[in-house]
């Protein structure tokens, strides 16, 4: 689903623990056998796409004796085939080139010819299957009629390749974000691919009118984080039935008919007392918050977290049994207390419209002011796992429910559950992608995009529009 920009350079390989003579042989063999470099510094092998593509997904499903040829091509495509396999079964920490090595059949020389260790090989396999399903979708999508068959076309797409290739789906929208900020950035191309074939569908279907590039990207992403939630659940065989819904979804928005107005964004005052006391858990958690928004968190250690909150690792252990249940220590705590900060912002607001503004408004503004769990929540989640994305929507499920005891009945009505699902992955997607492109303290800018988003299918666009560009100062 993900496209990567190639260069046509020549590639040279820096010298090496072995020897200048063979970097500079290995760099004339790259040369030789039509290696390129990406933007990101990785070595590549450049085939052409025309004459034959890489076959990485249904490879996948195949076993070692079923994938026939032992050309160079065939023998690469095993490799990145057995990285599919070996991560949806043992994890990517827990693969190493030997399992690789084993599973597809191929020779260690072979191996480091094509690919520089175990990352670049999981790197190439995320490029080549995510690409092939964004070509796929760009297909479908650009065959179907305008407007509504379009939006369906490329969600069914999306699902019936999810569903068909379920190991490769798992590791393309799972495990891929514990393999670091490079691969994250590969995930992140889907959305760049996939808007303007969703934007043209709803142009169409509404008159040729386009949607702001906010309000897109965060309808996109909702889609896309829908697919997302059922794979991490294990039920991507249900993905197909979930195309036109969601497409029902993306088709029921309208443009506001004003533009969503963009706050000014003042230092943030967090609303709350620092979150985590100086009891020794409160520590821990803080202190894994800060090392995972400086390192990431598949860097982070219990050594390096001990260190940051003055603990030793004897205390550590005393908390918690690992990295991964302080990580969830820390989505759960700081979700409750987000809360905490939304509540009282929804109980005053007058009507049910400006309650969900307050309550976005409330909390943007607590995640501005602690950056360190905006990031933790926003983006690292993702590489933390299964686990931890559940314990982090937790918060988003217990928010909605807080904004659905104060609805009027004919709100009630219309709260479709996967359109209620659909929103809030909208305004996860919003969130994720103002962290990690602009930074936490950015996120008040986000308010009137998600207001309306929340509003617009049950208020309609003009009272959405309104209330989304109301600071609050008149009420």
């Amino acid at each position: 689903m993900f496209l990567v920009v190639k260069s046509n350079f020549p590639v040279s390989r820096v010298a090496c623990e072995k020897g200048l003579s063979q970097a500079k042989k290995r760099s004339a063999n790259h040369a030789q056998n039509g290696h390129v470099r990406t933007v990101n510094g990785r070595l590549r092998r450049r085939w052409s796409r025309c004459s034959r593509p890489v076959r990485v997904l249904e490879m996948a499903l195949k076993s070692r004796g079923g994938i026939v040829g032992d050309d160079a091509r065939s023998r690469r495509e095993r490799v990145m085939a057995a990285m599919v396999r070996s991560c949806a079964t043992r994890g990517l920490e827990a693969t190493s080139v030997a399992d690789l090595l084993e599973l597809s059949g191929v020779s260690r020389t072979f191996f480091y010819t094509h690919f520089e260790n175990k990352l670049d090989c999981f790197m190439a396999m995320l490029e080549e299957t995510t690409s092939q399903v964004t070509d796929e979708v760009e297909r479908r999508t650009r065959a179907a009629a305008p407007g509504r068959p379009q939006v369906e076309a490329a969600l069914h797409a999306i699902a019936e390749l999810g569903a068909a290739h379920r190991a490769a789906a798992h590791v393309c929208m799972i495990d891929a974000f514990g393999a670091g900020p490079d691969a994250r950035a590969i995930l992140e191309s889907v959305v760049f691919r996939i808007e303007p074939l969703l934007a043209a569908g709803l142009a169409a279907n509404g008159g040729g009118a386009e949607m702001p590039p906010k309000l897109l990207r965060g309808m996109t992403g909702a889609a896309l984080k829908i697919f997302q939630n059922r794979v991490a659940q294990g039920q991507a065989e249900g993905l197909p039935p979930l195309a036109p819904r969601l497409a029902d979804w993306l088709l029921d928005y309208r443009p506001p008919p004003q533009p969503l107005r963009q706050r000014r964004v003042a230092a943030p005052a967090p609303l709350l007392p620092p979150f985590g006391g100086n009891d020794p858990a409160g520590r821990i958690m803080r202190a894994l918050a800060s090392c995972v928004a400086e390192n990431g968190y598949t860097e982070a250690t219990v050594a390096s977290i001990a260190a940051r909150g003055r603990l030793s690792q004897r205390t550590f252990y005393e908390h918690f049994a690992g990295k991964e249940e302080a990580a969830l220590a820390a989505l759960d705590a700081s979700g409750a207390q987000m809360l905490a900060a939304v509540t009282p912002a929804i109980r005053r607001a007058p009507d049910w419209p400006t309650a969900v503004q307050r309550a976005y408004t409330a909390m943007c503004g607590f995640m501005a002011a602690e950056p360190d769990f905006a990031r933790l929540r926003a983006v690292e989640a993702y590489a933390a796992g299964s686990a931890a994305l559940a314990s982090r929507d937790r918060a988003g499920v217990e928010l909605l429910a807080a904004l659905l005891e104060t609805a009027p009945q004919d709100v009630m009505e219309k709260a479709d559950p996967l359109a209620l699902e659909a929103i809030a992955a909208a305004v996860y997607a919003l969130v994720y992608d103002c962290v990690s492109r602009d930074g936490p303290e950015e996120l008040p800018r986000v308010v009137p995009t998600a207001t309306y988003l929340a509003l617009a299918p049950f208020v309609g666009p003009e009272r959405a529009c309104e209330v989304a560009n109301d600071d609050g100062r008149r009420r």
